[in-house]
């Protein structure tokens, strides 16, 4: 067929470009860039070099049978024919290659509306289209506000693992669900919106366990709570090249609550936490503190010794500073007072060096805290938010609003207005040259790790100059796993939350918030 058939084609039936995805593999791929309103949203476009291309954007989903302008074709469009006054056209360049671009008006009444989009290419081989592509979707958004994602996550989930991986999607691993405890994995992917579960598992269970990327694009998963509630010290490392889960060689002590640091050489850095989880027994559960830290090599799937602590620590930060040092800040201490372990909350700083192995004093924080949030500066130094003070052996504690600045440099701290609302197991995201402070707790009971969730978002230049407030999560999530994605342009969160059914069964929406 010729082009210019193909196009008289195309034009007395423009409805051609509503295709679906083949069941065959395809080339044709679609990814979407920006799309927040007041602004545009660019469709990159790829498939074979010279071929005719149809982007069809639509509010609704299909199917649309590709029948319906040829009879001989059995596929069906991924999205429906209700926006064909906007639909493009044009050729692909000797690269394969095309871009789209639509302006997005800034109307209040568009935010939270779903946006599909997908191409086909003419002409075919004996059919009229070629090639249909993936389909990109995505929720319309303003500026400071929240929405769902298109796709909710497949159970409700708390407790997991959430690691950004280099191709931009999100990996979720294990967590408490509804179902018991989960050694699955669930990919959230930002062209879709929406959550994907892998073939693969870990070799059990797993919740409070740490996630980290590893520099090789692998993430570990390192330690945590088994399915019996059991703290362990084995470790999974998932390949997203296979989607699947192999074993990595198991610390030297079970570790649940600890944090995992991935250092500039490629090593992991793991330091505290606790070797029993038992709400029954907060002393117990506190006394299980570990003061040791550790190192795993990925290069030889081997751990050693770090330097200890010099008090058993959990509930604190780590954090990875511009001068490729770690900065421990705070967390619940245990004091050895004759023969009995106290806690308390701490002030207690220190840097951990990976070229020396050795961990030394830094400046105490202003104000002894625990349970807070950590965030790297675009400058290499930290910024610490919120967390809980007060005496864990009287259970009476006080949430903290209170915002720290630390100096690698100077090794100092700077104290910078407080948040307009007090956040014990807050998120932080420095993103934008901007702070964002999310969800967190206003109250706090330490035997349940329970209290109020704070709803509102607030956010801050990188000076923590002066807090404004920023829309809200449209959930009130009392913990939750938070992360940048889309180089900054949103940040998902997941997390269980009350949709104010009253029911048993935890709410399984995710949101998306644009900062």
């Amino acid at each position: 067929m010729s082009a210019t058939s193909a196009h008289r084609c195309v034009h007395t039936g423009l409805v051609l470009a509503l295709l679906a995805a083949p069941a065959f593999a395809f080339t044709a791929k679609l990814t979407r860039v920006g799309g927040v309103l007041g602004t545009s949203v660019t469709y990159d476009i790829q498939g074979d070099p010279g071929q005719v291309y149809f982007l069809v954007p639509s509010l609704n989903t299909g199917p649309v049978p590709l029948a319906i302008v040829d009879p001989l074709d059995t596929r069906f469009l991924d999205v429906g024919l209700d926006l064909a006054t906007v639909w493009k056209s044009g050729f692909l360049n000797g690269a394969g290659q095309a871009s789209v671009n639509y302006g997005l008006p800034n109307d209040a009444a568009l935010h939270g509306v779903p946006l599909y989009a997908q191409f086909v290419t003419i002409p075919g081989a004996g059919l009229l289209i070629d090639e249909i592509s993936n389909r990109a979707s995505f929720m319309l958004g303003q500026n400071a506000k929240s929405t769902y994602t298109v796709g909710a996550q497949p159970d409700s989930l708390d407790g997991h693992g959430q690691s950004l991986l280099d191709d931009g999607r999100v990996l979720l691993s294990g967590g408490a669900s509804s179902l018991g405890a989960q050694a699955g994995f669930r990919i959230f992917d930002p062209q879709t919106q929406g959550f994907a579960a892998t073939t693969g598992a870990m070799q059990h269970a797993r919740s409070a366990h740490a996630s980290v990327k590893l520099a090789d694009g692998r993430v570990m998963l390192i330690g945590g709570g088994d399915a019996a509630g059991t703290i362990v010290a084995t470790c999974d490392i998932w390949d997203p090249a296979t989607g699947l889960s192999t074993p990595a060689a198991s610390m030297s002590t079970p570790r649940g609550q600890h944090t995992a640091t991935l250092l500039p050489d490629g090593r992991v850095y793991v330091a505290g936490g606790l070797s029993l989880l038992n709400t029954a027994d907060i002393v117990a559960t506190l006394n299980s503190a570990k003061a040791s830290t550790e190192i795993y090599n990925p290069a030889t799937n081997t751990w050693s010794a770090g330097p200890n602590m010099p008090k058993p620590r959990v509930g604190h930060t780590a954090t990875l500073m511009g001068n490729g040092q770690v900065l421990i800040v705070g967390g619940i201490e245990l004091t050895n007072l004759i023969i009995i372990l106290v806690p308390d909350f701490s002030s207690d700083c220190r840097r951990y060096n990976p070229a020396t192995n050795t961990l030394s004093s830094a400046a105490a924080i202003p104000g002894a805290r625990g349970l807070h949030a950590a965030a790297r500066l675009s400058n290499g130094n930290v910024a610490v938010a919120g967390g809980v003070d007060g005496d864990p052996v009287l259970l009476t504690f006080t949430v903290l609003s209170s915002v720290r600045t630390y100096n690698a440099a100077t090794n100092a701290w700077t104290s910078v207005a407080d948040m307009a609302n007090p956040r014990v197991y807050p998120v932080l995201h420095a993103t934008g040259g901007k702070l964002v402070a999310l969800a967190g707790l206003s109250t706090f009971d330490i035997s349940t790790t329970s209290g109020t969730p704070v709803q509102a978002i607030e956010t801050a230049p990188e000076s923590g100059a002066a807090w404004s407030a920023a829309g809200s999560m449209i959930l009130a999530r009392p913990l939750v796993f938070s992360t940048v994605i889309e180089n900054g342009l949103r940040i998902v969160t997941t997390g269980s939350g009350d949709n104010g059914s009253g029911g048993s069964i935890p709410d399984t929406t995710a949101e998306i918030y644009i900062p």
